[in-house]
């Protein structure tokens, strides 16, 4: 291409902008013309002005991705639309971190997310806390995705693993509190307390650690509430949203958007 537009370089009130990976493109005139060639410097012959653009933060490429027209024209429709935007946003920021995703990567994540959206009514509820995280372990640990789609009660693991710290480790923000609270509480069996009393052993443990702090700073006050907000969403009655309906057929569909290969 440069070799072609060359000619045209000096002509007057004409500018052209290349927009380019200039180490890479370095890397490919190399191996046209040999290893002991120089590309960065032939690249001089074709540059007067270089500007590198700034990387944008994963969360901000995200935003930008799901901004687009028809994502956002379904939150829109959607009663809660701006929240659950703004939730998605968060979530996939925090897991797209924690698996360093690449652009690439999240651009095949969110067009499995579009297909997972147009299943979805605008009326229906959108179960995004569940559906983000699940999308991602499908990815990431297939094993694990089957084990807890069969059995919800090895939600710690599942948290563990997508958070990659042990629980009562680090810090916890309230989103993702929130989206941990729906993983366990897909475990909850109104017939059975035991079962949620094992997996929330931990939680409450970790709460109460930190409640019982000789340096009970702020920063420990409300991480301490974040930490009890995954315990009341597990162990809130949520009944009413017929969560073991909603949490199968989450599955379906991200079964269904998993099968699809996005180049």
């Amino acid at each position: 291409m440069l070799e072609r537009v060359k000619h045209l370089f000096d002509l007057e009130r004409i500018i052209f902008i290349l927009a380019m990976n200039r180490d890479q493109l370095g890397k490919g005139i190399q191996g046209v013309y040999g290893a002991s060639f120089n590309g960065l410097q032939y690249l001089k012959r074709f540059i007067d002005i270089d500007y590198q653009l700034r990387t944008p933060s994963i969360k901000e490429y995200i935003s930008v991705r799901l901004e687009e027209q028809e994502i956002s024209d379904y939150f829109k429709a959607r009663q809660d639309g701006r929240y659950d935007l703004e939730h998605i946003i968060e979530l996939m920021a925090y897991l797209a971190l924690r698996f360093e995703y690449t652009p690439r990567d999240i651009n095949q994540l969110i067009g499995r997310l579009k297909l997972i959206f147009r299943s979805i009514p605008y009326s229906h509820y959108l179960d995004c806390s569940i559906i983000v995280p699940l999308l991602i372990l499908r990815q990431e640990s297939p094993q694990l995705y089957t084990r807890y789609s069969k059995d919800a009660l090895c939600a710690n693991d599942v948290i563990e693993f997508l958070s990659g710290t042990r629980i009562g480790q680090g810090t916890l923000e309230h989103r993702i509190a929130v989206m941990f609270g729906y993983l366990i509480g897909a475990a909850r069996d109104p017939y059975s307390k035991q079962s949620m009393e094992t997996i929330l052993t931990p939680w409450k443990e970790w709460s109460k650690t930190l409640a019982e702090a000789a340096d009970a700073s702020q920063i420990r006050s409300e991480l301490q509430r974040t930490v009890n907000v995954v315990i009341e969403l597990a162990t809130e009655d949520r009944e009413f949203r017929n969560r073991r309906g909603l949490n199968e057929l989450a599955f379906n569909r991200i079964e269904l958007a998993g099968e699809i290969n996005f180049s």
